[in-house]
């Protein structure tokens, strides 16, 4: 047991310093393999080899089916992938565990743009509903109603997000193309 924690603590130290590929290698020696795919699955992704990464992804949400930020993880990596039709699903089942996650909304409208589903607007207003100051969703509601020139909406939301972060450079954009 000692022995398997000690090689988990040098390749946690390993990955924590840079050394992805070194930390893949003392990972995989660990006996106990479903505990570390997704510590695996993030060196993976940080050396930029994201088929590797999804593969133990899937081996991790497999080995612990009710672990949402896994499911998270791998649909965040399947967008950025291109993977959209899967992400979007993965998304979807995120969403009906816990539908109160802004997070999950807005991430789920961000893959239903790229599917060109006009839907995609109705999940930046709820993760708007569910957290007013989500500065992600307000700039993609308020650039959503700047190019159907609603001209007053914009202001209405431009207004709310700069309340909050009064620096956000997106936002200032979009009320000065707004005017």
């Amino acid at each position: 047991t000692e022995a398997q924690t000690s090689v988990l603590n040098i390749a946690d130290s390993l990955y924590a310093n840079g050394n992805y590929s070194k930390a893949i290698e003392q990972y995989q020696t660990y006996d106990n393999q479903s505990e570390v795919y997704d510590k695996i699955a993030k060196a993976y992704v940080a050396l930029g080899n994201y088929d590797e990464a999804l593969q133990n992804y899937e081996a991790s949400i497999e080995a612990n089916p009710e672990d949402a930020l896994l499911k998270f993880e791998y649909a965040r990596l399947l967008s950025q992938t291109k993977k959209y039709e899967t992400a979007a699903e993965v998304f979807n089942n995120l969403v009906y565990i816990d539908d109160k996650n802004p997070n999950y909304h807005y991430e789920l409208g961000l893959v239903l743009e790229k599917l060109n589903d006009s839907t995609a607007i109705n999940r930046f207003n709820l993760a708007y509903q569910l957290d007013e100051t989500h500065q992600k969703a307000i700039y993609k509601i308020a650039k959503y109603y700047l190019q159907k020139r609603k001209h007053d909406t914009v202001d209405v939301f431009a207004d709310k997000g700069l309340e909050s972060y009064p620096k956000n450079l997106e936002l200032i954009s979009l009320k000065a193309q707004n005017y």
